[in-house]
């Protein structure tokens, strides 16, 4: 028996993804986890959260470290949202 894929959902947001990744501050951090660097920290607003999260999981797993647990589950709330 084998699982199927992940489900993908056309969401109202997936298109705001697509279209601030292509800023160019993105896209500089986009290149530098390219590098694959052993650690990558970042500070910046709450509201940045998604858009560096999307861009960074494009390339590959993704470990997100929030102060609280009400900050993690808003965030992954946003990422099911993308």
């Amino acid at each position: 028996m084998t699982a199927g894929g992940p489900e993908i959902r056309d969401t109202p947001i997936a298109g705001l993804v697509d279209v601030a990744l292509r800023a160019p501050t993105l896209q500089r951090l986009i290149d530098l986890a390219a590098d694959r660097p052993e650690d990558l920290t970042l500070v910046g607003p709450a509201s940045a959260r998604l858009f560096v999260g999307c861009a960074l999981a494009r390339q590959g797993p993704l470990l997100v470290v929030t102060a609280t647990g009400r900050e993690a589950d808003d965030l992954t709330v946003e990422l099911r949202g993308v």
